[in-house]
């Protein structure tokens, strides 16, 4: 014991789990002084991967959130493609936990993980969610909606995310005639048309192709997955 009365003990042999001892002081020539309660409890041991569910879908106009169970207290950390972190949030008494919607959470991305780190510092494996398919929502053209014989310019109203960029090619008779790429507005809905500097637009039919891309214009993985398509003819 220190000069100033304090002391330390470095506690050996103790078990996995709770391990309760008791303390007392002893001086010469004075009695033991009455034992106090002391339950040191060892947690060396890494909880499981946290539960994760979501709100998706493939459609959705706002982002999904996340939500699950961990153990009570535990930090759950959610983490993107690249593995970086996107929030974290802590688990209730419960173990219940909730992310809300992810400020770093885009529309290109295919799936999330999270872990959990207990009171005691230990950090689970990682658990997965995914793979998402995230895709626009035409509301016009239609699926299979007609257009007159001389029709100088079709709508194309997409909805989704808001501020995402949306890739957008436009076919004839299974050939591509225009590209390009819009932005949705705080909204998520986008006003475009597609039109012809000649006059009327050609006879045929027509698809409209449309699909998330990121800030350098770069599409999800598999656009076979990852695509909306609407069919519409003039003539």
């Amino acid at each position: 014991m220190a000069p100033d009365g304090r002391w330390t003990w470095k506690a050996q042999g103790l078990q996995e789990g709770e391990n309760p001892l008791s303390l007392s002081q002893s001086m010469p020539d004075h009695e033991d002084s009455a034992a106090v309660p002391l339950n040191v409890t060892v947690d060396t041991i890494a909880p499981a991967a946290p539960d994760i569910t979501d709100t998706w879908s493939a459609a959705g106009t706002t982002k999904p959130e996340f939500e699950g169970t961990a153990e009570p207290g535990a930090t759950v950390a959610i983490g993107d493609d690249d593995g970086d972190i996107l929030a974290t949030v802590i688990a209730d008494g419960s173990g219940a936990w909730a992310s809300g919607p992810l400020a770093g959470l885009d529309p290109t991305m295919t799936g999330l993980t999270a872990t959990q780190t207990d009171l005691a510092g230990n950090e689970s494996l990682p658990a997965s969610i995914g793979p998402f398919a995230f895709v626009p929502a035409f509301e016009r053209p239609t699926e299979g909606e007609p257009f007159a014989v001389g029709t100088t310019e079709i709508p194309l109203e997409l909805r989704g995310w808001a501020d995402a960029r949306v890739r957008v090619v436009v076919s004839r008779n299974g050939s591509d005639v225009t590209a390009g790429t819009l932005t949705l507005g705080e909204d998520g809905v986008t006003n475009a048309r597609y039109w012809s500097s000649g006059g009327s637009l050609a006879t045929g039919d027509y698809t409209v192709t449309a699909w998330y891309v990121d800030a350098a214009g770069d599409p999800l993985e598999d656009d076979a997955v990852n695509t909306v398509v609407v069919a519409f003819t003039i003539g």
